[in-house]
């Protein structure tokens, strides 16, 4: 059985942690300390520590923040420490999870207390994150129903952009040449071209139409 000791305190001084651990017992080669990295699985320290545990190790933290940022990460490390390694985990925070038989025993009880907070603190997050996606959905559809538009807006074109146009569609020019006379890309303005053109189609058919019904 070894006791060990790991700290994470963003980017605050650990100097404090540490003192606190060799109080309890823990040797110094057998604290690990991470900062300022938020992703559990990018912290080195943290990989290392993980490596050396084992079954009927004590393992020293300060609270369950310590093991991610989500309820849902805590909940997912604090039961590969409780349950798949089998590491006794003790929250210096929470001294009353942390009840003793004898010397160095835990009880399950603790463990199995801060389980079910982790789980109802998973749920909670789970439920609020569905509820948020829920109100943004109807925002949107809302939004929709009185004619906002959503999505990148079209950049305007140059003033001798239908003039650069006029020429491309006569073969004047090339599709390169009114590309980069416009500054742009010759995918873009190739695009851009074509649904000039199109719009040009669909106005001079609407018209016709519309002639061809007036003289009914």
């Amino acid at each position: 059985m070894s006791k060990y000791g790991y700290i994470y305190s963003g980017d605050k001084d650990i100097a404090g942690r540490v003192s606190e651990l060799r109080g309890l017992g823990v040797s110094e080669d057998c604290i690990f300390a991470d900062a300022g990295l938020k992703d559990v699985s990018k912290r080195p320290a943290y990989k290392r520590l993980k490596k050396k545990l084992e079954s009927g190790d004590f393992l020293y933290i300060h609270d369950f923040c310590d093991l991610g940022e989500t309820y849902g990460e805590m909940l997912q490390e604090w039961n590969l420490f409780t349950k798949e390694i089998g590491v006794k985990t003790v929250l210096l925070l929470m001294p009353l999870l942390n009840e003793r038989l004898g010397e160095e025993d835990i009880t399950d009880t603790g463990e199995d207390i801060a389980s079910e907070f982790l789980e109802f603190g998973a749920r909670l997050e789970q439920d609020i994150k569905q509820k948020r996606k829920e109100r943004q959905k109807q925002g949107i559809e809302a939004a929709k129903a009185r004619g906002v538009k959503f999505g990148k807006q079209a950049a305007p074109v140059s003033d001798n952009f239908y003039l650069i146009c006029s020429k491309f569609f006569r073969r004047e020019i090339t599709c390169n040449e009114g590309a980069e006379a416009l500054g742009m890309s010759r995918s873009t303005f190739y695009y851009k071209a074509m649904k000039y053109r199109e719009e040009i189609v669909g106005t001079s058919r609407n018209r016709k139409e519309g002639t061809n019904n007036d003289g009914k």
